[in-house]
């Protein structure tokens, strides 16, 4: 029987939360008691935006989705036009920058 010892087992598909230099890229988070389909959040959030072409959409799990836009303005607009809701629960958007944990980015309070 061979050792697990000083292996390396990759979880993640290679690139799934790189943060991406060339795209602005921010997390959103439902706030909800109740799971929420990784399908409608995803297609909530492009139709309020118009369905942008360039856009990377990642589920992070914990209720947590990736969005990464190669239009920035595209990306600001969403982020100052809000605060959104999906099927009645409220959308936290927080900016994803380079260096931070994904999953340690605050989503505890909303601007409005």
């Amino acid at each position: 029987m061979n050792s697990i010892e000083e292996k390396v087992i990759k979880l993640n598909k290679p690139g799934e939360l790189e943060y991406k230099k060339d795209c602005l890229n921010m997390v959103e988070k439902i706030i909800s008691e109740k799971e929420v389909c990784f399908k409608t959040c995803k297609n909530a959030l492009l139709g309020m935006c118009k369905n942008p072409q360039g856009v990377v959409v990642t589920d992070i799990g914990q209720k947590k989705l990736l969005f990464s836009f190669k239009d920035r303005k595209r990306g600001l607009q969403i982020i100052q036009n809000g605060p959104w809701n999906v099927k009645e629960n409220l959308v936290n958007l927080k900016l994803w920058m380079e260096g931070e944990s994904v999953f340690e980015l605050d989503h505890d309070f909303i601007e409005f």
